[in-house]
Formats: C-alpha cells, structure tokens, sequence
C-alpha cells in the first residue's frame, strides 16, 4: 500500500493536483491480488475528485498505471482536433472506456503508441511533433516541439508541485489531504 501511495505522489502528483490531465507509470513488485486491491481502494478515494486509476497493461513483473481525469479526458476526446489525432491509429468515437481499450490494445502492439501523449494530456501540437518526428525544441516532462518558452515556465511550476507534494508526503501528511 504504501509503494503504491509513494508511486502515486512520485509519478502523479500533477495530475492529483489538477495540473495535468493524466499521469503513466509503471509499478513493480506488486502482486495482482495487491494492486488490485490498491487500485479499488485509491479509485474510492479519487473518485470524488474526478479521478480514476487504471491498469492499462500488466507484464509479469510489472504494470502500467494509468491516472486520469475523466471528465477532462472525456472534454477532450470529443474534440475535433484530438479525434484527428488519435483516428489514423483506430481509435473510433468518444467514449472514455473505448478510447481506453483501443490504447490497450495499441499497448500490446510491438511499437509503443506515440500517441499516448492525448490521453496524458499534452498539448495537441507537441504530440503531432513526436508522431511526426520533428526537430524537438525542449525535453521536459515530454518533448516540446512549439512554445518552447511557455513550456518551460510550465515545466518549473510542475516540478515545484511535485517536490512540495513529496515533501508534504515525507512529513506525514496523508495522500487524500494532498489531493487538491
């Protein structure tokens, strides 16, 4: 339980603090009764926050986890430009859990689906940059292809936000007072 609460401030701070639409990470160690049983018990106490955790994809020794914003997920892929996106690879409709099986499935593929940056909320134009194989500008919490300079001064509020939330976590504080 408490890796599972460590990995959560680690790797989504943002995301619990309404910065960022999603956050991925992989968990080790963990058997599937246990995270299971984590992921039942910190979706309870996300859920009235609008956010949900997922296992995109299990590996013998590890999992992907996925923590989101539903209702921002949702906003998004009913979008005209995100559906431009994420149609070339077969994603089809809006639906979040749709959505959500297709990018499963992509997971399962040899290449990993670059364009996993939509669902961890990226900018559009920066996700289109890394599909394209364009010439990178910035390397932050993902490659910036435009706005470099705004993406940076996003990249410093971000890590403040997630050195105070460990801090706060390392001081005792409980991971659902964190939780903005």
């Amino acid at each position: 339980m408490r890796s599972f609460e460590q990995a959560l401030i680690t790797h989504a701070s943002l995301t619990l603090c309404h910065m960022k639409l999603g956050s991925l990470f992989n968990i080790q160690g963990e058997t599937n009764d246990s995270l299971n049983t984590c992921v039942k018990l910190y979706n309870r106490i996300l859920e009235p926050k609008g956010i949900e955790i997922v296992v995109l994809m299990r590996r013998e020794k590890s999992s992907l986890i996925y923590v989101y914003h539903k209702n921002k997920l949702k906003h998004l892929l009913e979008t005209d430009a995100c559906q431009k996106v994420l149609k070339p690879f077969g994603y089809k409709g809006h639906d979040v859990y749709d959505q959500m099986n297709q990018l499963k499935i992509r997971l399962q593929q040899d290449e990993f689906p670059h364009e996993i940056g939509v669902f961890l909320g990226y900018p559009l134009s920066d996700v289109l940059g890394f599909i394209n194989c364009e010439k990178c500008l910035l390397i932050g919490h993902w490659k910036v292809y435009q706005k470099a300079k705004l993406r940076d001064q996003q990249f410093k509020r971000y890590n403040c936000c997630i050195q105070d939330m460990k801090r706060r976590f390392n001081d005792g504080v409980k991971l659902e007072s964190l939780i903005i």
